[in-house]
């Protein structure tokens, strides 16, 4: 998460939001001493000027991956860099528990409430992803060097 967050927090300081973070754009560095990975797909990102995209999508349509798609997003708002905050978050899940936590309930399996996100992980991390998976863009954490200080405090790196 490192090594992404690095990468997310480069691409946002140069006012590029990449739309379409998962776990496929995700490369892993072979010989990399530091355990590197690199952020691959910048094929949907934008290019944002102030608080508006430029060359915005058309109205109505959606691009990126549905399953990272930040509700704002799926809303037909503007991308901002909360957007791939959201999926950092999706992914952080994916890495703590191997699911993503809101597969069986965008699926409509039965007994798929609404998931609470962490829980089993015990109260730090449920707090991590209320924050990291906030539905308003507004209550999710600022930036990525913000989502990784939360998340350490749920992990403590192995030696």
């Amino acid at each position: 998460m490192r090594h992404v967050c690095a990468a997310v927090t480069a691409a946002h300081e140069r006012r590029v939001i990449h739309r379409d973070l998962k776990p496929e754009n995700i490369f892993l560095v072979d010989g990399d001493p530091a355990g590197g990975v690199k952020v691959l797909d910048f094929g949907i990102a934008k290019l944002v000027s102030g608080t508006r995209s430029m060359h915005s999508t058309a109205a109505g349509s959606l691009v990126g991956t549905l399953a990272y798609m930040a509700p704002e997003l799926l809303r037909g708002e503007e991308p901002s860099a909360a957007c791939d905050l959201w999926a950092l978050g999706l992914i952080a899940h994916e890495l703590l528990t191997g699911t993503h936590p809101f597969a069986m309930y965008a699926a409509g399996l039965p007994g798929a409430d609404a998931p609470v996100v962490g829980g089993a992980l015990g109260a730090a991390a449920q707090r991590f992803f209320q924050t990291a998976l906030a539905i308003e863009p507004n209550r999710r954490f600022a930036t990525a060097p913000d989502l990784l200080a939360g998340f350490s405090q749920i992990v403590v790196p192995s030696s």
